[in-house]
């Protein structure tokens, strides 16, 4: 199921391939490779690209029991994102308009201002988008 509004998409059950094909001619650039913890708590904006192997987690394990989870905080990627191979988005981070995400990268907070290059393990900001 997929909920639209003028500038947000939630997905559900995108691994479904008739969704990623509806999805990527109507919006953006996404890779069948990329992994969502929960699908329902990641929010993107209009036409943000996602490369391969691209995990979104959206809650972790409790530090005292390993087999329990936090709760879920979500995901909010703004309008024109870019985010690269292999990069990991972990929860309750939001990254503003036009960001870039380096390959790789591991994104523990969060970058609203947006129009920034951001990468590195934990990702900082690297550049400026023009």
């Amino acid at each position: 199921m997929v909920r639209i509004n003028k500038t947000q998409i939630t997905w559900r059950h995108l691994f479904f391939r008739k969704w990623y094909r509806r999805l990527s001619r109507f919006l953006f650039g996404f890779h069948p490779s990329v992994y969502f913890q929960d699908i329902r708590q990641v929010h993107f904006g209009k036409q943000c690209w996602i490369g391969p192997h691209v995990c979104f987690i959206t809650r972790n394990h409790r530090k005292d029991d390993p087999y329990q989870h936090d709760g879920h905080q979500p995901i909010c990627i703004g309008e024109q994102c870019w985010i690269g191979a292999n990069a990991v988005i972990l929860p309750g981070v939001i990254l503003g308009e036009q960001t870039i995400v380096g390959a790789g990268s591991v994104v523990t907070k969060s970058f609203k201002k947006g129009h920034e290059v951001i990468a590195g393990n934990p990702a900082q900001r690297i550049g400026v988008v023009k």
